[in-house]
Order: C-alpha cells, then sequence, then structure tokens
C-alpha cells in the first residue's frame, strides 16, 4: 500500500509545527548533489511560504556525521512532504529560544567555559540556537561573576551540556509585525504598514532590516525560528492578539 500524499491525509493540510517525511526532492528546488541526504529523513514545518506551495523545514541534524556542516532549514515543496504527525500529536524535542535550561555537566561546551565549575546547575532561557544546531545563547537567570571575564549574562553552552525543558507551544502574535533580514541574515520583527515595503526599515529592536516580500505579501514575523533577533522575539510576544488585552490569556 502506497504511502498518503499531503493532500489525502485526513484532517488539515500542513501547518506550523508539523511533523514531515521528506519523500524525495523531485519538485523542490534544492541542488540534489548536496542535498540527497534529506530523502527519508523527518523535520518539522518551521513557515508556511505562501506563494508556490513551499514550506521551511527544520531538520534535527545533530545525531548525523559532520553534523556542524549541514544545514538545518530547508525550503520545500509541499509535495515532496508527507506529514506523519500534526503538533498536537508529536511534542517538540528540539530546543528553541524560550526553552528552559539548567547546566547539568560541563563536557563538550567551549574550554572557556568549561573551565568554570561554578556554572553546573546554574538555569536560564535560551536566547538563540546556533545555525549548526550543537550550541546555544543562554541567557542566565542570575548575573553570574567569573574569575577574568567578570558578571555576565548570558553564556554559550554545547546543547550536549544542557538539561533542556521544552515550553509549551506560546500563542502566536496576531500578525503585526513583518519579517526582515539583516546583513547577517539575521531575522527581526518590522511593523506592517499599508504598503509593500522593500527597502531597508528600522526593526522593533532599532537595528536596520529589509522585509521579506514576496509579491505584495510580507512574510509574517515568527519568534521562534531560528536565527531570530532575541529582542525582537520577546517584544513581539509581548504584543497582545487582536481582540486581547496585554496579560490576558485566550
Amino acid at each position: 500500500m502506497s504511502a498518503p500524499s499531503p493532500s489525502s491525509l485526513p484532517g488539515r493540510s500542513l501547518a506550523v509545527g508539523d511533523t514531515v517525511l521528506i519523500r524525495g526532492l523531485e519538485r523542490s528546488r534544492v541542488d540534489s548533489r548536496h542535498s540527497t541526504w534529506l530523502i527519508g529523513r523527518t523535520g518539522r514545518v518551521s513557515a508556511l511560504l505562501a506563494a508556490g506551495g513551499h514550506a521551511e523545514i527544520t531538520i534535527d541534524v545533530t545525531s548525523l556525521p559532520a553534523a556542524a556542516r549541514r544545514r538545518t532549514t530547508w525550503t520545500l515543496h509541499t509535495g515532496d512532504l508527507e506529514r506523519t504527525a500534526s503538533l498536537a500529536a508529536a511534542p517538540r524535542t528540539e530546543p528553541r529560544p524560550g526553552d528552559r535550561v539548567t547546566v547539568a555537566q560541563l563536557l563538550l561546551s567551549h574550554s572557556d567555559t568549561c573551565a568554570h565549575h561554578s556554572l553546573v546547575g546554574q538555569s536560564g532561557v535560551i536566547a538563540a540556537v546556533h545555525r549548526d544546531g550543537t550550541h546555544a545563547l543562554v541567557r542566565m537567570d542570575e548575573e553570574i561573576y567569573l574569575p577574568g571575564a567578570g558578571p555576565v549574562h548570558r553564556l554559550v553552552f554545547h546543547l550536549g551540556d544542557l538539561k533542556i525543558l521544552c515550553a509549551p507551544c506560546a500563542p502566536r502574535p496576531s500578525g503585526r509585525h513583518g519579517t526582515g533580514l539583516d546583513s547577517g541574515r539575521l531575522r527581526h520583527a518590522v511593523a506592517l504598514t499599508g504598503e509593500v515595503r522593500r527597502r531597508p526599515v528600522p526593526a522593533v529592536c532599532g537595528t536596520t532590516a529589509t522585509p521579506v516580500v514576496i509579491g505584495d505579501w510580507t512574510v509574517p514575523f515568527e519568534p521562534d525560528l531560528e536565527r531570530t533577533c532575541p529582542a525582537c522575539a520577546a517584544t513581539a510576544a509581548a504584543v497582545p492578539r487582536d481582540g486581547e488585552l496585554a496579560g490576558t490569556a485566550a
């Protein structure tokens, strides 16, 4: 019995957070010479693109050989994907900004960090996951004094040194912010206006970013995607959705 196509699966179509199986690359615009390893692997839908039936898929590469040299995010055609589980049916396991962590050991992080054994047992929140998928920038709960470095608020740890508590999926912002990219390809939140803007504009964090526009549609800002500005993510998440008062649950 052949596997069902995404359109014939029961229930809804693909949504952010779904787990998908990559069945092939025939309809995706990727270089097959360097991406055949994707076929047969699973990933998570991190964004949906309105034009062309494509989705942004995040792949967990930490268990693969040469993981540091593999891309973790790919834009693939939905026709090459098979939904295997919805967000509700498949608990999230990969770390992302907002997850709480505790330093469980100091074996895999940079030697400068491992030299400070007092960090073991300290807690914080992931501010960003590095593109290689192996390290995370952690905002510590308390200011920590490190000999030779002074007081620090943020440190980079290898994910293998952390005990991670995946935070529940937060409600999405109402879409009042669009996505903008700076010169380093970091995602920022930019204010949405009535006009389509393709020139650099100020982001909510104060830096300059160019809005990501497809046709006449500005891609909405998603605060929990990889390579997202932590300051923009915090600001966007604090904006109440339409019909809500600030600080009031839905």
